[in-house]
């Protein structure tokens, strides 16, 4: 099955239509070849789901996958795709996402694909050394990079594979910091006046913005103290649904973290109990800059406020 998918895939990147690249693995005349039939064909080789397999953890490991992850790999997984850029040009898409949405995000990209709407590039982040930054530069499509929300110890969305951006170049984060106007990819700044007329631009006429909401993901171009154009993302209460300790489990992760303890992965639930009672002996302090020890515990720590906020993306 899995050559047989690589082989749609060659022959449609090698500029066939659906219809020759059906034809070509048949051995059918492609006038022959019904339209359905064909979409039924590209639909099921070249768009797929796979867990994270030995081959693929070991391009994101240390990466997007960081040591202290606390999704397990299990709840990941890899989508394959078919995408078109501006010139009509069809190219191989690899993406990884929560396993709660790869349903959802195949179905969405699959249907943007056969609608010909344009993105440019759907890469791992991996491919730029996990670096947020990097990737939105060269206007990549991705989804998870696990990392912690500056300054809290709350997990990104996209430290859970519960968000996706599209088109990030066209479509930056934009938000004023003291008086200033921060923008993300620092190039993108050509974009951020959403009046203008330009390419990849996503807006509620869209067809991205209009498959992701239809399937219950929330846009940042939504968001009222910031604007991110180009992210898409679970809902918390859904996520709650998904991962009841989302938040506390995170927060105690890191506690343990600075305490030198074992860090177990995030979904045991053997370790709820001992996360809840490793936040109930935090002691508050408002001081940073103020070690307090933690009762129990031989070591002290510099305590960072949970709630504070880096002015810079909270995504």
């Amino acid at each position: 099955m899995k050559k047989i998918k690589l082989l749609v895939t060659f022959l449609l990147l090698s500029g066939l239509t659906a219809s020759e690249a059906f034809a070509s693995i048949n051995g059918s005349d492609p006038a022959r070849s019904e339209e359905a039939k064909t979409q039924m064909m590209i639909a099921e080789e070249a768009f797929y789901i796979e867990p994270i397999s030995d081959e693929i953890f070991t391009r994101i490991e240390g990466r997007s996958f960081k040591p202290d992850c606390i999704l397990p790999r299990e709840d990941l997984r890899y989508l394959h795709v078919l995408h078109k850029d501006l010139e009509g040009k069809t190219h191989e898409g690899e993406m990884i996402v929560n396993r709660h949405i790869a349903e959802d995000v195949l179905d969405i990209l699959r249907k943007l694909y056969e609608a010909d709407y344009p993105i440019e590039k759907i890469r791992l982040v991996d491919e730029y050394d996990a670096s947020d930054e990097a990737s939105m530069a060269d206007n990549n499509s991705s989804s998870f990079n696990f990392r912690f929300v500056s300054y809290t110890t709350t997990v990104s969305k996209h430290g859970l594979g519960l968000a996706v951006d599209i088109n990030t170049l066209y479509n930056p984060y934009v938000k004023t910091v003291n008086g200033r106007l921060s923008i993300e990819p620092a190039n993108a700044g050509p974009y951020v006046d959403r009046t203008k007329d330009f390419p990849y631009k996503i807006d509620e006429n869209d067809l991205c913005y209009q498959l992701f909401t239809e399937k219950g993901f929330f846009w940042g171009g939504h968001w009222n103290n910031s604007k991110d154009y180009q992210h898409f993302e679970i809902p918390n209460d859904r996520i709650r649904q998904w991962y009841p300790d989302w938040r506390k489990s995170a927060e105690a992760r890191q506690i343990r973290k600075r305490e030198g303890m074992s860090i177990p992965r995030w979904s045991c639930p053997v370790y709820a109990h001992i996360n809840d009672a490793i936040l109930k002996r935090t002691i508050p302090n408002t001081d940073p800059s103020v070690n307090v020890s933690v009762p129990g515990s031989p070591k002290a720590f510099p305590y960072t406020p949970l709630r504070s906020r880096n002015p810079s993306r909270e995504r």
